[in-house]
């Protein structure tokens, strides 16, 4: 199955927001994460997708913002989009920026 978390109405400026975005989480079987961001442009840019293999333990996918061409000036929208079978749990114990 398929699902999204969206964040809109953001006014983030990415020059003061550097570092990573760190998920911490776990998936009862694999599941692919990806983060895009939308800023003056109407279209989701790309910041990468990782994997999670599925545990019982928590794991944290990192995903590196400051040499992102698209993490520049000021994000609108966040989105997190998973994909995995669509029996899998997903429990999310943290977002964060680092």
């Amino acid at each position: 199955g398929k699902g999204a978390i969206v964040r809109e109405g953001l006014k983030l400026n990415a020059s003061k927001n550097q570092g990573e975005l760190v998920i911490t989480l776990r998936t009862s079987s694999p599941t692919t994460v990806s983060l895009a961001a939308t800023g003056k442009t109407k279209g989701n840019t790309s910041l990468g997708v990782k994997k999670s293999v599925g545990s019982d333990d928590f794991t944290k996918l990192m995903f590196p913002l400051s040499d992102q061409p698209a993490w520049n000036g000021v994000i609108r929208t966040i989105q997190l989009r998973f994909d995995a079978n669509p029996r899998t749990l997903i429990e999310i114990d943290s977002i964060t920026l680092k």
